[in-house]
């Protein structure tokens, strides 16, 4: 279709007690005493106003909490765009955050009322010539209270707003994302020029795949738009190519405008998950015909390939359960990270994701956990996920909190998940919808989960009508019926394991024992040069009842927040691992990160090496979007903390690791590849340069062998961990410690073996984190 860019944009805003009646063009607002600036589209109001330099950069100090100062504010945009005067055409926005009006050259043509999916208004009364744009964006925090919360609802402190409005709930407030309400077109604006005939919806099902001959039975699902034509006189056809393999099919007649194309690809080039094999996209074209003309022609890229989920739903007396994931009738590990917000301003999270995407592939990943208390991603994020083989586990918006179940939600979310569900179905990495994020688990007072009409109703019928080939998890962690009636809420087979975040080694960690964690996480403290990039030179040492410190912990309010602890908590794991106090900042970094590292390699290693009972581990989080101090491996101004280089050694295909158990320690080969493979493998004290094992062993092929066992010293050793097969080598390290353990040797064990290459962590000097 033909695009027509909106141009000029610019913004006002004022206080709600400055609104005494209805806008219907931006020129009113100016009269009101609104000050006009000029305005990014995509983009949020607060980056205009810095821009402006009416307020200061939100991310450096408190700055983010001033912020606060401008949840009542109503939001105003004005753009431009020129009409040839030819035909009709209809006003596309892909994101408006979040209830607003939209006007067309002062006449009322819609609202929007949701931040989530894309808003399409048909113009009827176009002017040729220039025409005006004028959008009334309300605070949503104030056009939240009109819809009431009954009783039985349950949010975090902060959220509550989210349990009625269909806004990303981080916006609100929580431990990884400050309280920025903010408001905006935060997506794409534009008309485009109506087309009386075209492919409405097209969708790609594999029906039958054998992996082994490559064969596959697929089907094109199919909507055109064609008036009351006679639709005998119509035809569509598909084709398919990737690299020499092609496929074509075609509907020489349609008989209705909905249909199913059934065709056959023979030697399909399937598609795999990272890892596993390769990721091959067929270039996909569909075009409809009206007897010789062309109408209309689609083009998207597509992976054939299965999904099943095996979901045992309660783990039993004796511990045993599933939660494994099938790509092409086999099974797959997964080793993922979970992913939130790109940025806590979205409209520029288009621009961090490819770097993001690339943090996660070189880590070892094969796939995501795209966290319910996010939007739903650009559809780049997903493109690349299909390139990368990244297999994308996707939640439905909504997180930590019991919603309401009235008609009016239940109409939102239907109309929601309609849109997103229509919008990424063709996309081979989606391997998973999942209903929430923790909402079963948040249930307060507890009830049985099953009453939720959202994830038990609306959800499975929208994906019945739209989707069906995917599995669906109603919530994470998922409480079945029988889970529930059994007493098993906290003993499912796949889980959030973040219990008291002690030590990482502690009880709570140790005796952990679902088939899958989808989180599981330790704080690490950005490098030095990155915390003087948001903490003003005062505030930068010590930690201790820092005002600055806690605002970058994600604490909406100073002193007395919900999030406050988290600053204390990563003094803490310092003090179970060292048990001294750090004399600066650049050694606090230090050992909090090599604390962090420690715990995120354990959490990795057990999972891997528990293989057979368990089937995945998703891990939080690979990337910060704002800075501040959490659980991210890398930081928002892309520097990776020590943590990112230990669990790219612990995520090797094929991986060398230890383990202690009473008194022993353990010597594991694991692997992700579907061959066995005869490595070659050595155990070297880092300090005294002892050989303490050797030898070779067959690694079975998507399995977990223990290779060798010794006595566990009582002393504190470094050891590290080479192996060889083939023309590939490989390195790891374990650490077998009593804690606490002396952070000097801990420095000097890392020089000496010389594994790692840190960036911003300079061995030799001793412990500059940067």
């Amino acid at each position: 279709m033909d695009t027509i860019q909106i141009e000029g944009w610019r913004m006002s805003i004022l206080h709600d007690g400055e609104v005494r009646s209805e806008f219907t063009a931006f020129s009113q607002v100016l009269q009101a005493g609104g000050a006009a600036y000029p305005a990014e589209v995509p983009g949020n109001f607060e980056l205009d106003l810095m821009r402006a330099g009416v307020i200061t950069d939100p991310f450096r100090g408190d700055g983010i909490l001033k912020l606060q100062e401008l949840e009542d504010c109503h939001v105003f945009y004005e753009g431009i765009f020129q009409w040839d005067g030819e035909g009709r055409g209809k006003l596309v926005l892909e994101g408006v955050d979040t209830i607003a009006d939209v006007f067309l050259n002062g006449e009322w043509i819609g609202s929007c009322d949701n931040m989530l999916i894309a808003h399409t208004f048909p113009l009827s009364e176009i002017a040729k010539g220039w025409n005006k744009i004028f959008i009334h964006i309300k605070p949503v925090c104030l056009e939240a209270r009109q819809y009431p919360i009954p009783m039985g609802a349950t949010a975090l402190r902060y959220n509550f707003e989210s349990l009625v409005v269909r806004k990303a709930p981080h916006m609100f407030g929580w431990d990884i994302t400050p309280r920025a309400v903010s408001a905006g077109i935060w997506k794409e604006a534009y008309i485009v020029k109506d087309k009386s005939r075209y492919i409405e919806e097209s969708y790609i099902t594999v029906d039958s795949l054998d992996a082994e001959s490559k064969a596959v039975q697929a089907s094109l699902r199919y909507s055109v738009a064609i008036g009351r034509d006679n639709s005998k006189e119509y035809s569509i056809a598909v084709e398919g190519r990737c690299g020499d393999s092609v496929f074509t099919a075609a509907e020489e007649a349609l008989w209705f405008s909905s249909g199913i194309l059934h065709f056959h690809v023979p030697d399909c080039r399937i598609w795999y998950p990272r890892g596993r094999g390769e990721q091959n996209l067929y270039n996909i074209t569909l075009t409809l015909c009206h007897g010789d003309e062309i109408v209309d022609t689609i083009q998207y890229r597509y992976g054939f390939r299965t999904v099943e989920l095996r979901n045992s739903e309660i783990l039993e007396e004796d511990g045993k359960g599933e939660f494994q994931f099938y790509i092409n009738q086999e099974p797959v590990f997964l080793l993922g990270t979970n992913w939130v917000p790109a940025d806590v301003f979205h409209s520029r999270d288009r621009e961090r994701i490819p770097d993001i995407l690339r943090l996660v592939v070189e880590e070892g990943c094969n796939a995501i956990r795209c966290w319910g208390g996010n939007v739903y991603e650009d559809d780049l994020l997903y493109d690349l996920c299909d390139e990368y083989g990244l297999m994308v586990w996707q939640d439905f918006t909504m997180a930590c909190g019991t919603y309401p179940q009235d008609d009016r939600l239940q109409s939102l979310i239907r109309k929601e998940a309609t849109a997103v569900v229509k919008r990424l179905r063709n996309h081979p990495c989606l391997c998973l919808w999942a209903g929430d994020n923790e909402c079963d688990v948040m249930i307060r007072p507890r009830r049985n989960p099953e009453g939720n009409l959202l994830t038990r109703k609306v959800l499975p019928e929208v994906l019945y009508a739209h989707d069906g080939t995917r599995p669906y998890l109603p919530s994470s962690p998922y409480v079945s019926d029988q889970a529930y009636q059994r007493g098993k809420i906290r003993e499912t087979p796949e889980q959030h394991i973040w219990g008291p975040r002690d030590y990482f080694k502690g009880e709570f960690y140790r005796s952990a024992n679902p088939c899958f964690a989808s989180e599981v996480g330790y704080h690490g403290c950005p490098s030095p040069d990155s915390v003087a990039k948001f903490i003003d030179a005062d505030y930068l040492w010590p930690p201790e009842k820092n005002r600055q410190w806690l605002v970058h912990s994600a604490s909406p309010e100073v002193m007395k927040g919900s999030y406050t602890y988290r600053i204390g908590l990563m003094t803490d794991q310092i003090q179970y691992l060292f048990d001294t106090k750090p004399r600066n900042l650049a050694e606090y970094a230090a050992m909090s990160q090599i604390s962090q590292a420690e715990a995120d390699k354990f959490f990795i290693e057990k999972f891997r090496m528990g293989k057979g009972h368990t089937s995945g581990i998703i891990w939080w989080n690979i990337m910060d979007n704002w800075p501040q101090f959490s659980d991210a491996v890398v930081d928002y101004y892309f520097r990776k903390k020590i943590a990112f280089w230990y669990i790219q050694a612990a995520q090797q295909q094929v991986c060398f690791m230890m383990k202690d158990d009473e008194g022993e320690l353990i010597l594991s080969g694991v692997s992700d590849m579907r061959a066995s493979t005869q490595a070659a493998y050595t155990v070297e004290d880092a300090l005294t340069h002892e050989i303490v094992l050797q030898g070779e062993v067959a690694v079975s092929g998507d399995s977990s062998v223990e290779v060798a066992r010794m006595a566990q010293p009582k002393e504190d050793h470094f050891y590290i961990l080479r192996w060889s097969f083939g023309e590939t080598t490989g390195c790891n390290h374990y650490l077998s410690f009593h804690p606490p353990i002396s952070f000097d040797w801990y420095i000097r064990c890392l020089k000496e073996a010389q594994l790692y290459s840190f960036e911003g962590f300079d061995i030799q000097e001793g412990y500059p984190c940067r």
